[in-house]
């Protein structure tokens, strides 16, 4: 364990020395041993050693789907990141963007997006949950626009049970907020 943040009362998120963070939540129908069950797990690549309630931005309060809260981490080598916590649909929109582009496009290391960010501990592989990618969701703004139209054509906003004919540019403001969210 490198570091650690309590994100509410019932919810931790931490680093491990393997490059992954992860989210446990507090069960309190549990034995003693087993109070803390794991809720979340992702492969960042990076070592990170500091976790701080804040944001990097001004937040806006519109009450809507943004974020409940925002947690920046410090690595070793200098990064800067936010962990975010989404309201339900939010998380279940930006997951599916985050498996639109993952299907569409490769890395540089010519791997899947979900082999990449597989929580490795102790030579267990797991596959990521709990986490969305920002930088993958985020790629899809630096893309030719009509590339990242086709790609996000089928993924449903917040709310919403099918497809409508201007739902590519919804998603993509969506995602244009979303990267402002941090």
């Amino acid at each position: 364990m490198m570091a650690i943040e309590i994100i509410d009362s019932d919810t931790f998120l931490g680093a491990d020395t393997n490059f992954n963070i992860f989210t446990n939540e507090r069960e309190t129908n549990l034995n003693a041993d087993q109070r803390c069950v794991e809720s979340g797990s992702f492969y960042l690549g990076d070592l990170v050693n500091v976790f701080r309630t804040g944001s990097m931005v001004t937040r806006v309060v519109d009450g809507g789907l943004l974020s409940h809260s925002s947690t920046l981490y410090g690595t070793c080598d200098g990064a800067i990141g936010a962990v975010l916590t989404l309201a339900p649909e939010l998380y279940r929109f930006a997951h599916d963007v985050q498996k639109a582009v993952a299907g569409q496009c490769r890395n540089a290391m010519r791997i899947s997006h979900e082999v990449y960010r597989a929580f490795d501990k102790d030579q267990i592989v797991v596959p990521s949950k709990g986490f969305v990618d920002g930088d993958l969701v985020e790629s899809l703004l630096d893309m030719p626009r009509e590339t990242a139209r086709k790609i996000v054509q089928d993924v449903l906003l917040p709310n919403q049970e099918e497809p409508v004919d201007q739902n590519a540019e919804n998603v993509l403001k969506l995602v244009e907020e979303l990267s402002r969210m941090h």
